[in-house]
Parts: C-alpha cells; structure tokens; sequence
C-alpha cells in the first residue's frame, strides 16, 4: 500500500488515498472517507507536521505557532517520495483561515545535480513517515476505542448489565384458557 494523500476535514472526516500496486500491471486506487475517530497518534502526528510547514515556508516560529496541519499530498518517482503539506491559519479579521501550502519537495534529490537545500529535511521525513504509518493504521481498520456509557459504577470486579429495551409491545399479554363447557359435564 503506497499512501498518496492523508486529509482531515474541519468536519472531523478522516480521508486517505492509497495505491495498491500489483506485479506487472497499473497499481488500483482507493480513497477511504471515513468519519470513525482515528487512534490519538494520528492527529499527533499530523500536529508534527506544523513547525516543518512553518520552516518550509521561511515563516517566524512565532508566526507559524497555531497552525493546523489538515492534509499531506504524496508523490513518488523512483521510489523516492515528494510532498506537498497544507495547514490553515486562523485569522483574526477573517471569517476564514489562511490557506496554506508548502512547496511540493521530495525527500531526497532525484537524479544528477540539484540542491540538497530543497530537499525535505530529515526530521520532517520523518514525521511525514509517521503521518504514513498511522494512516496505514486507519486503512487497516485500527481506530479510536469507543466508550460503552454506564449510567453507574457497579463496583469493583463487577460489570453493570446493560439496559433492557421495552419489549411488552412484542408480546401481548396471555388471553386466559378458554372454557370448555363440555369437559366439565
């Protein structure tokens, strides 16, 4: 599974492109849409994301400081990964965030020649790498355990049952034994 595009909504919907490639034929695409929660190391690894958005861009620390990382776009050639991280900004005389996207960059230089200085850095590999397995996690079905609400604790080593459904409308009351006049003569 090759991951291509890792988004979470402002809606809390998790979205993720992938690649399944077979031997010796175009790899299938899927995308996942799914608005199940996520394990906690998801939404901390794309947090980490938000300081290398704020280095690519050549913005202060400061200023980069509440950036809300929202989607990694992934590319490969030659096996060597690209990426392409979009954040929002809030704003305070904005009904709307600042949009923004860093330079598409791809993890190593490609070919002869080039500036390792447009590179990703390494310890931002490493966080999109981060961002890569816990996707991978969700596709495979690992999501955030849900909670069963108990209306009181019903003490230690003890489990409390679970609340009965009103069921009398199914089963209508016993008609009572009809008479036979008959087997009383």
């Amino acid at each position: 599974m090759r991951i291509t595009k890792v988004k979470r909504t402002k809606e809390g919907q998790i979205i993720i492109a992938y690649l399944q490639v077979r031997a010796n034929a175009e790899p299938d695409q899927f995308t996942l849409k799914c608005s199940q929660e996520p394990q906690p190391g998801f939404h901390q690894a794309m947090s980490a994301l938000n300081r290398h958005v704020a280095e690519i861009c050549e913005m202060s620390e400061q200023w980069g400081k509440d950036l809300e990382t929202r989607s990694v776009s992934l590319s490969y050639k030659n096996d060597v990964m690209a990426a392409t991280i979009t954040a929002m900004k809030p704003l305070r005389h904005s009904n709307a965030p600042l949009v923004i996207s860093t330079p598409h960059k791809a993890s190593e230089l490609i070919g002869e020649g080039g500036d390792e200085s447009n590179c990703l850095t390494s310890d931002c590999v490493a966080a999109i790498n981060a961002v890569i397995r816990e996707a991978r996690n969700y596709v495979n079905g690992e999501r955030a355990q849900g909670s069963l609400p108990l209306d009181s604790d019903p003490g230690e080593g003890k489990v409390a049952p679970l609340p009965q459904p009103d069921q009398s409308h199914l089963f209508p009351p016993a008609a009572p034994p009809a008479h036979d006049d008959e087997a009383d003569e």
